[in-house]
């Protein structure tokens, strides 16, 4: 062999070893399932350490994200409305410390810190009930009392969420109070499916109309 191939197959040689050592490898990291709720009465965009948590489209009032894999640990979160006119973060610095291999929802029901909170979702074992929980989404000091079906959640304040609870498929009526109050702020009905998990929420206001009437708000776990 001459000298010449020697040296091309020694700098071959090193090519390949600094390629396998290049930045252009993206790093894997370990991640958690993170479900973005908005609350809000604006469409949003949420973002990790200044990158845009992905979703085809803005989180639309009411609207979920469904599990989004999102880098584990103690990260940086920001918020934007979903607006050309309004560039800008509404805030930066918020943080939140997730385990990886859990699932999670942030609950987003207004556009300051104080407005958001973080949720451990864990899901029941399936069976040929539906299961259900509610989560108070409604800011301020006023605390809701929920009938749901059979089911009665008490006394719950803006934050409070309860663990999911078994409940009968098919339909069900909802009513949302204020506590102590024999009046409904809310009344509808609920299409559950068996074997399947949801969260209620609320948006808007008590004294909200339009697109700001209070609401009871169904989503898929």
């Amino acid at each position: 062999m001459s000298i010449r191939t020697l040296l091309y197959l020694f700098v071959a040689a090193v090519g390949l070893s600094s390629c396998k050592n290049s930045g252009d490898i993206a790093p894997v990291y370990k991640t958690a399932s993170l479900n973005l709720v908005n609350a809000d009465n604006n469409a949003l965009n949420v973002y990790q350490n200044g990158t845009r948590i992905y979703n085809p489209s803005p989180l639309s009032p009411g609207g979920t994200s469904g599990y989004v894999a999102v880098k584990y640990g103690t990260q940086q979160y920001q918020l934007k409305i979903a607006s050309p006119d309004k560039p800008d973060y509404l805030f930066t610095g918020y943080t939140l410390t997730l385990d990886t291999l859990k699932n999670y929802s942030l609950f987003i029901a207004g556009e300051t810190p104080d407005k958001l909170f973080l949720v451990e979702d864990v899901k029941p074992a399936a069976t040929t009930q539906a299961a259900i929980r509610f989560v108070n989404t409604l800011p301020g000091t006023v605390n809701l009392d929920v009938t749901i079906g059979s089911l009665s959640f008490t006394n719950s304040a803006f934050k409070s969420y309860s663990a999911f609870t078994f409940i009968n498929a098919g339909i069900n009526a909802i009513k949302i109070y204020q506590s102590g109050s024999a009046t409904p702020l809310v009344s509808d009905v609920l299409t559950l499916t068996a074997g399947t998990t949801y969260t209620v929420f609320t948006t808007g206001t008590i004294n909200g109309t339009g697109t700001n009437k209070l609401t009871a708000k169904l989503i898929l776990n």
